[in-house]
């Protein structure tokens, strides 16, 4: 929404500023329509170069001041903006154009008060001037008065430029954007029916639907939605009902009968869905709508202030399923007119979020006698302070609906494993944690927040009470991952649990679940696997926090699906339909900076970013693939005259000489990948097809800020090789599963240290302070990180931290269409070009945001990494004959290597000579195109055949 915003301000601007002319006097008028021409154009600093001299000869024209002040505004310097306006507004004090200009600057700075009043008067004072009332219903879109602003809309549709932009918002607003369809006249009349409709409801083990006068279970088999695809935050979601439409036919395609939404996404999505529906070609899908409780620092969840943002919360999901949502333009929320009733499709709300076990233990810890809630269709007669809570939210939900709307449907809370009834003996609370690490004389270690832990505290929905007048019911939700909380890793209980395939604690812990809540339906309402490079949190079985090929998503996914089946659940809801670029991830937010550029690029190595059914690639994604026609347009790095056939030096005539010729290296790179194609003349082959490096090994030196970081001298490489500026990578290719991306020790921000109080353990972690810098020699080591934490059992068991190299490169088939085909593959062989192709994922390098070209630069603290401007990234190649160790990088020198072939060339002195460097240009967008991953078929049958226990 926040693009779509702006351009139609700009387009409210343009139109106004044109009103100005017939106030600006003759001698200045030239200057004024030239810079007015300019501003139009959108060339705002060449306009103001005219207005300001325009401004030298008439200083006290209003006209000329704001029209400065809109250029300011449009160039984000508000407090210029202000000063323009303002004195405009002094020197004329009934100046329409200044007093809106101000209140654009509230709006658009998001400084200051914006009084609807106030828009209302300008529009009062110009009551025929079609400019104002483009700009004052705009204005009023903005701050909030949704519906006033669509009257005026509609009173402009049909006069020209006028009526377009008028219907560009109304579209918006709407949902109605590419659609083709007629305005609506604003919401259908609300007609409440005389007998409470419920047409689902949770009874038994299942949620049910309503068939005529019967009622029959209802096994949901479902795909979650996010609000955000690619380059755009979660407050920035899609607005074309288009859009959501294919995603729609997609899913239903797969199988599936349900959508889940954790927040309210734009008007389109509903009316989309709708859309979908009523078309007899498409299967039906049913829509499990939650209520996002948005997180908060505030941890009294009784607080007046977190009550009644709760309230309005739930009632404007329920307003807009039944069309007559009218939700103002706010910061990180879906805002428009929900005109469209979907209430007939929408088979439950879901109350809450994944509340963090210290946010419970806070709120119980604040309101200790909040035991017990009474409510007139929910209660719960005894419970902790949280479950009161979330209990009298869930019954005002339940009002809200049945007193405007005579509807009911099934309600549930929002829960996951660390709050859930059960008991872990393996994960011991945090007071015990301390104890037990000071009995071991460690001093140091980090205290644990009160109430941290995964089995501290408990929202258990059991203690729930329907009252007579409910009668839709309500039903168990959680969000179950293999991967965590670690009780999962660790329960001997649940890592002997076996399905028809193997050995399964996700299926085992269903069980346990579903035993406690065998009185109700138990629902997964999110359950996933992501296909990320990196992995954030091993799993015994191998269904880890990442590093999944999409084949081996689609797998699990589809035996996690058999298994929520079998173990009697209600169904369960996939997690998520598309990747989602904004998401964080504890492993590797520290090195994602600046925040709030994270959109605009792809982290390979981080999970969350990486969970969807659907991904999205650039055209350049095709540099990974076999042959020369994807790197045709792609000029050499380095390249060797073509037909001459240049020495290696030295000669060894081991007749692995071509093989160590080097003949050109290529760079490129998009949102996700740097890509490297490094042609030699001859690429060994083996007897079966496959790649042999045991005479020819190949190393490629890697500078991401030249000056600045890393060693001069190339280790274990005689006579010693130097390159002046650093580099602060080393790509050692030594064959499959001999082929690591290396760093320099003064550049890696991790590192070990010692516990102290005479504990010989070790921790891995960010090494604070960290300045790196150029250095003659400095060694070179591999990205190791710790993904599973040390913890302690109840009984004082110690269960060790987990860590893994990120350096060794997974070597796998360029073609998709190989039966062995690798989507984590990182680099490969063509021979057809007799070349070696990578694609190294930015943050393996410590790119930070390949969109504004950040690098790593420093350590300040644990959370403060800072980073800098990379001018490009120097790269240099030579090749070597491998000796029958393989080198350890880390020590100078490590082996006498000789270097037989070079790119660039290197110089009498041992140094590279010419070396030169990739740059690449920023972005603010991001042009991708989508697909489904390759494990979608798996999962497709799973949906197909899967049915509800019986």
């Amino acid at each position: 929404m926040k693009v779509n915003r702006i351009w139609m301000t700009v387009g409210v601007i343009l139109i106004a500023s044109a009103f100005y002319e017939a106030r600006v006097k003759p001698q200045s008028r030239p200057l004024y329509e030239r810079g007015l021409a300019l501003y139009n154009q959108g060339n705002y600093q060449e306009s103001q170069m005219e207005l300001e001299r325009a401004y030298q000869i008439e200083p006290n024209s209003t006209a000329i001041m704001v029209l400065i002040g809109w250029n300011h505004l449009k160039m984000r310097q508000f407090d210029a903006a202000r000063e323009n306006f303002s004195r405009a507004a002094r020197i004329d004090p009934e100046l329409v154009e200044a007093k809106l200009g101000l209140a654009y600057l509230a709006l658009e700075s998001g400084q200051g008060r914006v009084r609807l009043e106030e828009i209302r008067s300008l529009l009062s004072q110009e009551p025929g001037n079609k400019d104002f009332q483009l700009a004052a219903a705009t204005a009023l879109r903005q701050a909030g008065a949704n519906r006033e602003s669509a009257e005026i809309f509609r009173r402009l549709l049909g006069r020209g430029k006028y009526g377009e932009l008028a219907r560009k918002n109304l579209e918006e607003m709407y949902g109605l954007e590419k659609l083709g369809e007629e305005i609506p006249p604003g919401f259908p009349p609300l007609e409440r029916p005389s007998q409470l409709q419920v047409n689902f409801r949770a009874a038994g083990q299942y949620l049910q639907r309503r068939r005529g006068s019967a009622w029959e279970d209802f096994y949901v088999k479902g795909v979650n939605i996010g609000p955000a695809t690619p380059g755009n935050f979660a407050s920035d979601p899609p607005v074309l009902a288009e859009d959501y439409l294919l995603w729609l036919d997609r899913i239903a395609a797969l199988g599936a009968n349900t959508v889940r939404l954790y927040t309210i996404l734009p008007p389109a999505f509903y009316r989309a869905l709708r859309l979908h529906n009523e078309n007899p070609q498409r299967a039906r899908l049913y829509l499990l709508q939650e209520v996002w409780l948005a997180d908060s620092e505030e941890t009294n969840l009784f607080l007046p202030a977190v009550e009644v943002v709760t309230r309005q919360e739930i009632a404007r999901v329920i307003d807009l399923l039944h069309g007559q949502g009218d939700l103002p333009l706010r910061k990180g929320h879906a805002s428009g007119l929900y005109s469209v009733d979907v209430s007939d499709y929408v088979l439950g709300l879901l109350i809450g979020r994944e509340f963090d076990p210290p946010v419970v233990w806070k709120n119980n810890e604040a309101n200790p006698n909040k035991k017990s809630y009474g409510g007139s269709y929910i209660s719960i007669p005894e419970g902790n302070a949280t479950e009161v809570w979330l209990a009298s939210m869930m019954d005002y939900a339940a009002s809200y609906e049945t007193l405007k709307y005579n509807q009911q449907r099934p309600l549930a809370i929002v829960n996951w494993l660390p709050l859930d009834p059960l008991s872990h003996p393996t994960e011991a609370g945090t007071l015990q944690v301390i104890r037990i690490r000071e009995r071991m004389g460690e001093t140091g270690f980090a205290t644990p927040s009160p109430g941290e832990g995964d089995d501290q505290v408990s929202v258990d929905d059991k203690r729930l009470r329907a009252g007579s007048g409910f009668l839709a019911g309500f039903f168990a939700s959680y969000h179950v991952y293999p991967y965590y909380p670690n009780f999962l890793l660790r329960e001997p209980a649940l890592l002997q649990e076996r399905d028809s395939i193997g050995p399964n604690s996700f299926f085992g812990y269903l069980k346990a679940l579903k035993e406690h809540y065998s009185d109700m339906p138990l629902l997964i309402s999110e359950y996933g696997i992501p296909t990320s490079i990196g992995v954030s949190h091993f799993h015994p079985y191998g269904w880890n926090h990442g590093g999944l090929t999409e084949r081996q998503q689609g797998e699990i996914l589809a035996r996690m699906t058999q298994n929520i089946a079998d173990a009697g659940c209600a169904g369960g809801i996939v997690f998520e339909w598309q990747d989602e670029w904004f998401k964080t991830n504890w492993l590797t937010a520290p090195l994602e900076i600046p925040l709030d550029r994270r959109p605009l690029w792809h982290n390979a190595l981080n999970p969350e970013e990486n969970f969807g059914l659907w991904t999205y690639e650039s055209a350049q994604s095709r540099l990974f693939s076999p042959g020369r026609a994807a790197w045709e347009k792609v000029k050499p790095l380095y390249e060797k005259s073509s037909g001459v056939s240049a020495p290696v030096l030295p000669v060894l005539n081991d007749g692995a000489d071509p093989q160590r010729t080097l003949r050109s290296l290529s760079v490129s790179s998009d949102e996700a990948f740097l890509y490297l194609r490094l042609e030699v003349q001859s690429l060994p082959r083996g007897r079966d097809g496959t790649l042999q490096l045991n005479r020819a090994n190949y190393m490629v030196g890697i500078s991401t800020r030249p000056g600045y970081f890393g060693s001069r001298i190339l280790p274990g490489i005689v006579p010693h090789l130097r390159y002046p500026e650093g580099f602060n990578f080393l790509l050692h290719v030594g064959g499959v599963g001999k082929t690591k991306l290396l760093v320099d020790s003064n550049y890696n921000p991790y590192g070990l240290w010692p516990v102290g109080g005479g504990s010989n353990r070790v921790e891995l972690g960010i090494r604070v302070p960290s300045k790196p810098a150029v250095e003659e020699w400095s060694p070179f080591e591999e990205m190791v990180v710790e993904t599973n934490s040390l913890w302690f059992g109840r009984d004082g068991t110690a269960f060790p931290p987990q860590r893994y190299s990120r350096s060794p490169l997974r070597y796998g088939p360029l073609d998709p269409n190989d039966p062995q085909y690798d989507s984590l593959a990182t680099w490969s062989a063509d021979f057809q070009s007799n070349s070696l192709i990578f694609r190294l994922p930015w943050a393996l390098l410590f790119v930070t945001d390949p969109s504004s070209r950040q690098v790593y630069a420093e350590t300040v603290s644990p959370l403060q990494l800072h980073s800098m401007t990379t001018t490009g990234i120097a790269l240099f190649a030579i090749s070597f004959a491998p000796p029958a160790s393989e080198p350890d990088w880390g020590r100078f020198p490590s082996l006498p290597l000789a270097a037989t072939d070079s790119l660039p060339a290197i110089g009498a002195d041992g140094t590279f000579a010419g070396t030169r460097m990739y740059t690449w240009t920023g972005w603010d967008t991001v042009k991708l195109s989508g697909r489904l991953k390759a494990g979608a078929a798996a999962l497709q049958k799973s949906f197909r055949d899967v049915r509800g226990k019986r």
